[in-house]
């Protein structure tokens, strides 16, 4: 019994781990308020994201005081804007330059001339043509020839020509290949207001009599008329010793 009492006079050794349950409820306060912390924030949000919907419905409820104003003339876009052109944009753009800077129709030639005028065309035989324009060599060889740098851009002008074209057949393809060099013919010439091979040869205007073509003796002295005499007599004299020698 002496023991049992001396025993329960000694403290309790749990009250000795008392002073040590404060510090492990003490970081649980500023977990508590991290966690409130998003919350808040969501509900602030929530809560501005209502305010706006209840403002707009309100504004949206009042009866308008007066008529909104007409819509802003449409404005033609320029590729200068930040919009992004399309091809077919782009297309159209070009098709309506193209028919705009259109040369007018050249007039209707003289019938020596008419007839002149090609009625076929190979789009095989204008690409060759373009593409070599095009290419180094082609104006390698115009720098050496004529000394300076060609356009090609008539050359590729009769192929883009032939290839819309070929879908038509007969008398209609014909007249359209006939106007297209009707017109290069008058873009390069004119009216007559620019040079041509006529400054130097004389245009026939009517056909040449058969026989008539070289017929105009040439100014001669008599000594050229002997020695061309004389070197028709040689070579028959040749010609008669290769025939006894059977050369």
């Amino acid at each position: 019994m002496g023991w049992l009492w001396s025993s329960s006079s000694q403290p309790p050794p749990p009250q000795e781990e008392q002073p040590t349950a404060p510090s492990l409820e003490a970081p649980a306060a500023p977990t508590a308020q991290q966690a409130s912390t998003p919350n808040d924030s969501a509900d602030t949000q929530l809560q501005e994201f209502l305010q706006l919907i209840h403002t707009a419905g309100d504004e949206s409820s009042k009866p308008p005081s007066s008529p909104p104003p007409p819509p802003p003339p449409p404005t033609t876009t320029t590729p200068s804007e930040d919009t992004k052109p399309s091809v077919l944009s782009w297309l159209s753009q070009k098709a309506k330059a193209a028919t705009n800077n259109k040369p007018d129709e050249a007039p209707i030639l003289d019938p020596l001339s008419e007839s002149l005028l090609p009625t076929e065309m190979g789009c095989a035989q204008t690409f060759e043509l373009a593409w070599s324009c095009s290419s180094l060599g082609g104006q390698f060889m115009s720098m050496y020839r004529h000394g300076n740098m060609r356009q090609c851009s008539e050359n590729w002008d009769d192929f883009w020509f032939c290839m819309r074209t070929r879908a038509y057949s007969g008398p209609v393809k014909a007249d359209l290949i006939k106007q297209h060099y009707r017109n290069k013919a008058y873009r390069k010439y004119g009216g007559g207001d620019k040079p041509s091979s006529e400054d130097v040869w004389e245009r026939r205007t009517e056909k040449v009599p058969l026989g008539s073509a070289f017929s105009t003796p040439l100014p001669v002295t008599e000594e050229e008329v002997n020695a061309a005499r004389e070197r028709m007599r040689e070579e028959e004299r040749k010609a008669s010793i290769r025939d006894a020698e059977n050369i």
